[in-house]
């Protein structure tokens, strides 16, 4: 509630005054320094999904297919006897 200046029970707030009634606006608004902290992950065994494990796996598998095909088709181009 907003009241003119001069009457009892309110504060100066620039050119208009506030009343009681206002003063716990933000009275439930947590200060910015008060975070609540995240609980803790139960103690559990996480699994990793099992597409990350097949992508991973493909993923060694194309690699492990690149070696081989460069290795075939360079074998007789490698200078085997330099040490």
């Amino acid at each position: 509630m907003i009241r003119s200046l001069g009457q009892p029970g309110s504060e100066k707030l620039g050119s208009f005054e506030v009343t009681a009634g206002c003063k716990g606006y933000n009275s439930l608004v947590p200060a910015a320094g008060t975070k609540r902290q995240p609980e803790p992950p139960p103690a559990e065994h996480h699994r990793t999904p099992q597409v990350y494990t097949l992508e991973a796996t493909g993923l060694l598998v194309i690699a492990l297919l690149v070696l081989v095909l460069t290795l075939a088709r360079y074998w007789h181009n490698i200078p085997w006897s330099a040490r």
